[in-house]
């Protein structure tokens, strides 16, 4: 769902996506303007970090994560699975 794809900051925003079950992340959706990256799944530019968590369940990643000098951190219950 093109209205749902994508988790963009700028601006050394952060990205705190904390879920009680699994988070699956898959490639984003170029939405025109700066609401997307074809083939990104989050992003944020600057020094803004990326968290992302699923409480219960699985992190799967299928599609990039970008950060320009922030850190990303993936935790799961269960597994953290990084897709080609």
């Amino acid at each position: 769902d093109a209205a749902q794809s994508d988790l963009v900051s700028l601006n050394n925003g952060h990205i705190v996506l904390v879920a009680g079950g699994m988070v699956t992340l898959n490639d984003g959706t170029a939405n025109g303007g700066i609401a997307g990256v074809a083939g990104t799944a989050v992003s944020t530019a600057g020094t803004g970090s990326i968290l992302l968590q699923a409480t219960s369940g699985d992190v799967i990643v299928n599609g990039d994560i970008a950060s320009g000098t922030g850190h990303v951190t993936l935790k799961a219950a269960g597994s953290v699975l990084l897709g080609s």
